[in-house]
């Protein structure tokens, strides 16, 4: 199987196994507000789409696509960073794991996996991202 909307796209990652998050953790889309008993959870963002003209007849390529799976791992909380950067380093193989194991349904060709810190709610609460930029087409 291949890519073929961004929608699709979006389920198939949402329904994902990732070991070390719950199904009721996952997001098709960036929650408002969370506490921090949910964690890890979720989502994905800045999906984009596109479709090259391949040859001079005007035929149409593969349709392409990018879109990020973000886990927000932990609360950053300054007493407890080997905790959180276990959970991380943890989380990360989990991850490369689940989109590895979905590589054909998803039609992904690449992805890179990073970390980084974000913000969640209101009172822009800090947490540790891990960001994963997957590639698809079909």
């Amino acid at each position: 199987m291949a890519f073929t909307t961004l929608s699709s796209l979006v389920s198939t990652i949402t329904g994902m196994t990732v070991t070390g998050v719950a199904s009721s953790a996952k997001f098709a889309y960036r929650p408002r507000r969370i506490n921090a008993a949910q964690l890890p959870i979720l989502f994905t963002r800045v999906p984009s789409r596109k479709r090259e003209t391949s040859t001079l007849g005007y035929a149409q390529g593969l349709k392409q696509a990018t879109i990020e799976v973000v886990i927000f791992a932990a609360m950053l909380n300054l007493d407890v960073p080997a905790n959180n950067d276990a959970l991380v380093v943890t989380l990360i193989d989990a991850l490369g794991d689940a989109l590895e194991t979905n590589a054909e349904t998803l039609g992904m060709d690449e992805y890179e996996i990073t970390t980084d810190e974000d913000t969640i709610g209101d009172g822009a609460t800090p947490v540790q991202a891990i960001i994963a930029t997957v590639e698809v087409s079909g």
